[in-house]
Order: C-alpha cells, then sequence, then structure tokens
C-alpha cells in the first residue's frame, strides 16, 4: 500500500532472469541461465540465510535487498511478501525465497490472492502481475500509461477490484479487466469489501466509493483528510486509517470520529484486520493489536505491512528486506533479518 511510507527511500531490484539454486543455511556455486522466463517455486533462490553468528542475512548479494511494502498470505506455509523493485518474495513455511517475475523495477503496493494458485501483485505504472501456482505472469491492463496502482481485494477470484491515482477503478469480472467510470479526479489508496455488494473505496481529500453491487456511487465521509487503507471483517465492522495515523470506524450507520483509541495512542502507518478482537496497526517503529477492549503493545514490531493467522502466526515486513515474525508464546516479533 502507498502511505506515508512510501516517502522512505525506494532500494532498487532489478528484475534477475538468473535462477540461482541456494541450499538452505549454507552457500552453494552459483548456477546461472538466460532465460527470461519467472522461477518456478521448487528453483527459486534462497532469500535469506542464517550466518554462522547465528544474524539472518540477505543471501544473494548481487541483487539489492527490496524495501517490501505489501503482505498477504493463503495459509502459515504460503505467504508472499512484496516492494520495490518488483521484488516478491515467498514463504514455503521452511524458507524465505526470492521468485522472479517480469516486473521491471516498479514498487509493489499490495498483494491479493484466493489460494495459493492465484495471487496478484499491483503497483506503480500500471503494474499488475497474477501467479498461477508455477510463476508469474504480468496482465495488461486497459489503464492509461504510467498510472499507479495502490490496492488490490476481491470477493473471489472472478470480482476483483483495483484502485490507484487519478480516481482510478478496474474490475476483473472472470473473463476482462475494465476500468469503471467514477466521476472523481482524487486518488483512490485503498480498497475492501464484506462481499460484493458492499465494497469500500477511500483516498485523498476524504474521497469515498461505495460499490452495492449493482453502482458505484461517492459516499460522504464526513472528513477531508487522506484515507489511507480501509479494511474489514464483516459489513458492519471496518476500519479506516487516515494519513496522519489516526483510525475512524464504520459502525454499519456512519462513520465515526477518528482518533487513536483502537492504537493506543500510536499514529498507524498500516493496518491488518482478522476480527474485531484482532486488528492489527504497525508504523516504522512500533506495533500494536487492538483486542476488542485495550490496545496490546508488541515489541520488536516494527515494519511496513503484517499480516497474521489469529494471533500466534504471522509477519511483519519492512525496509531493506526486514522481516520479523509473530511469536506464538509472546507479544513479540523475532527478527529474521
Amino acid at each position: 500500500m502507498k502511505t506515508v511510507l512510501s516517502a522512505l527511500s525506494s532500494v532498487t531490484w532489478a528484475f534477475l532472469g538468473a535462477s540461482i539454486l541456494v541450499a538452505c543455511g549454507e552457500p552453494q556455486p552459483l548456477l546461472l541461465d538466460d532465460s527470461d522466463e519467472p522461477v518456478a517455486l521448487s528453483q527459486a533462490p534462497l532469500a535469506l540465510r542464517q550466518n554462522s553468528d547465528g544474524v539472518w542475512e540477505w543471501a544473494d548479494r548481487r541483487v539489492a535487498s527490496p524495501n517490501l511494502q505489501a503482505i498477504w498470505g493463503n495459509s502459515t506455509t504460503d505467504v508472499w511478501a512484496a516492494g520495490s523493485g518488483s521484488g516478491t518474495l515467498h514463504w514455503n513455511g521452511t524458507s524465505w525465497r526470492r521468485i522472479a517475475n517480469p516486473g521491471m523495477g516498479e514498487t509493489i503496493w499490495s498483494l491479493w490472492g484466493t489460494g495459493p494458485n492465484n495471487v496478484y501483485a499491483i503497483g506503480d505504472n500500471g503494474l499488475c502481475m497474477r501467479w498461477n501456482g508455477s510463476s508469474w505472469r504480468r496482465i495488461e491492463l486497459p489503464i492509461p500509461s504510467g498510472i499507479a496502482l495502490n490496492d488490490i481485494w476481491g470477493s473471489g477470484a472472478n470480482d476483483i477490484w483495483i484502485v490507484g491515482d487519478d480516481g482510478l477503478v478496474v474490475r476483473y469480472n472472470g473473463t476482462n479487466w475494465a476500468v469503471v467510470p467514477t466521476t472523481g479526479v482524487n486518488s483512490l489508496w485503498s480498497v475492501w469489501g464484506s462481499g460484493n455488494n458492499n465494497i469500500w473505496m477511500v483516498g485523498e481529500l476524504g474521497y469515498m466509493l461505495k460499490w452495492d453491487g449493482t453502482k458505484l456511487d461517492e459516499f460522504s465521509s464526513g472528513g477531508s483528510t487522506l484515507y489511507a487503507r480501509v479494511r474489514g471483517f464483516s459489513s458492519n465492522k471496518i476500519w479506516m486509517l487516515t494519513n496522519a495515523g489516526y483510525v475512524s470506524a464504520w459502525d454499519g450507520m456512519r462513520w465515526g470520529t477518528a482518533s487513536t483509541m483502537l492504537t493506543g495512542g500510536m499514529t498507524a502507518g498500516n493496518l491488518f484486520v482478522n476480527n474485531d478482537t484482532s486488528i492489527w496497526f504497525t508504523n516504522s517503529s512500533e506495533t500494536t493489536r487492538w483486542n476488542g477492549m485495550t490496545a496490546v503493545r508488541y515489541s520488536n514490531g516494527d515494519g511496513n505491512a503484517l499480516w497474521t493467522q489469529g494471533t500466534s502466526d504471522g509477519w511483519l515486513v519492512g525496509n531493506s528486506a526486514a522481516i520479523s515474525r509473530l511469536s506464538s508464546t509472546s507479544t513479540s516479533f523475532s527478527s529474521r533479518w
């Protein structure tokens, strides 16, 4: 997601067509080829490796470590992270591996999928890619050249929505991608829905749209700030994050006043929702979870985006390929880089 974190310096990660085979924990001779095809999971080079001192480090020094901006998981053994330089990393339950793709160095801002064989990545300059279970393939969308895509969400494999700069809304109906006309020109930064007839899109200057299953209309947000993220888990349990790091909640009738109550006073940079007792907020220095009554602070929890399954397993990603794992026994994240 493109948030205030986008102001952080970007690390270029050029796309490599070369395949590098590395045994977990022990560096092996580099095996290169000239193929420009994406690399399948079984062939992917190790992304992170623990050295002799027990410190986790970037495994391939020829490729700059990316600033990770997005993460999505299908299960605890199938998690994707992505960011600058079109970098895509995959966790298979044992190791993080770098997966090549046809990106040309664009920053990836959002990941979403329906399963292990259907994952999407979107980002700058109209970048849209799909993972089919063995490789990433680029999708050419019917959109203006160079436009940034900021967030993706779908109610299913045949109902997918992408929002971007200049009020762009793109929808996939299972057969074709098409631009959905809107009257606004303010950039849209986030999209989420509880189903195919209740989808919210938010962006600059309080700009908000709602899809009711038939039409897309502007919805009065009651504010004029930039809304950077919208996430929820039901039609009347939705949360929205402002650019200043404040949270506004939808109760089924109206949006509440934005505040830091749910974050325990922390100004958040991103949010992730499991349910109404597991709402996660993170920024570049800390992470908190709203448990329905109070904000629980997690140690070592700094990053750009997070994904969890409940409160026992999850990942937090950040700049310079920072990857931390949620501890299942305490309120902390354990660094993996």
